[in-house]
């Protein structure tokens, strides 16, 4: 047991060292112990397995960090003691909502524009693939469901939504290019509802039905496409769901800048952070 001790204790010390590269330099720490992405437990059989959780599969340093691990243990002088390196994603925290569907769905970030025409559904769509080729599992809410964006830009018109082997109500996503995504758009949804107009509580409705009754599975990022202005839709979606941040989407328009202004207002008495503002269609 002394013997484990002292490695366990080399093996920590010499885990302090390394550093996760996607933190700042100027936070303090940064180091995987202190930060809680490194632990290490002990075998019966005498060695010393380490788990380093870098909490998303789309960390894009995620191998780096694990084998600068291996190394820094490697030359702590453990004495003999075999140790594995193991890597996993466990997500950022608690599910971002209450409802079953949404119970392994780790985090939700919000892309808003406040402004119709920017091309903020795009930015959304192309963010989630990005997520998507680094390795993470990602779901796209279409929320603007007076004029769901999603199977037109990405040639789902005829796309239709079936029941999860799950129950309980649930829905699956239709699955596009490695993502998952839910709109009021997709053929039987829309006939569900009617096609027609819908007043503002009812909109909200709609868009927290398509948080609530999807079957989202294991998610890393649930991105939502939120519908141009302030309104109810935007208010439900907070209310239904953790938003931990949003990406505000913006064109070098003054028109369009002032709008998100007002966007950045309401994102503040919300209590969401924004986490980028994207200017699109500049030069």
């Amino acid at each position: 047991m002394r013997r484990f001790s002292t490695a366990a204790a080399k093996a920590l010390a010499a885990l302090r060292r390394v550093d996760d590269p996607l933190l700042r330099k100027t936070t303090r720490p940064r180091d995987v112990v202190s930060t809680g992405l490194a632990e290490v437990s002990p075998r019966p059989d005498g060695s010393l397995a380490v788990s380093l959780d870098v909490r998303t599969a789309a960390h894009p340093r995620a191998r780096d960090v694990a084998e600068a691990c291996s190394a820094a243990i490697e030359h702590s002088g453990c004495g003999g003691v075999e140790v594995d390196v193991t890597l996993r994603a466990s997500g950022f925290g608690a599910a971002v909502g209450a409802a079953d569907g949404l119970a392994r769905v780790r985090s939700c970030v919000a892309v808003a524009s406040c402004k119709g025409g920017v091309g903020k559904s795009t930015v959304c769509a192309n963010l989630a693939f990005a997520l998507a080729a680094k390795g993470a599992r990602v779901g796209v809410v279409d929320a603007d469901v007076h004029g769901p964006s999603v199977p037109t830009l990405l040639g789902l018109e005829d796309a239709t939504v079936e029941a999860s082997p799950a129950g309980g109500g649930l829905a699956l996503p239709v699955e596009h290019r490695g993502v998952r995504f839910a709109s009021a758009g997709f053929a039987n949804v829309r006939s569900a509802s009617g096609g027609g107009a819908l007043r503002g509580p009812l909109a909200g409705r709609v868009a927290q039905g398509l948080f609530s009754r999807t079957d989202w599975g294991e998610l890393d990022y649930l991105l939502v496409d939120l519908p141009p202005g302030v309104g109810d839709v935007t208010l439900a979606v907070c209310a239904e769901v953790a938003v931990e941040g949003a990406v505000l989407v913006t064109t070098p328009s003054r028109l369009a800048r002032a709008d998100v202004v007002r966007g950045l207002a309401l994102q503040d008495e919300l209590g969401v952070p924004t986490l980028a503002v994207v200017e699109n269609m500049a030069v």
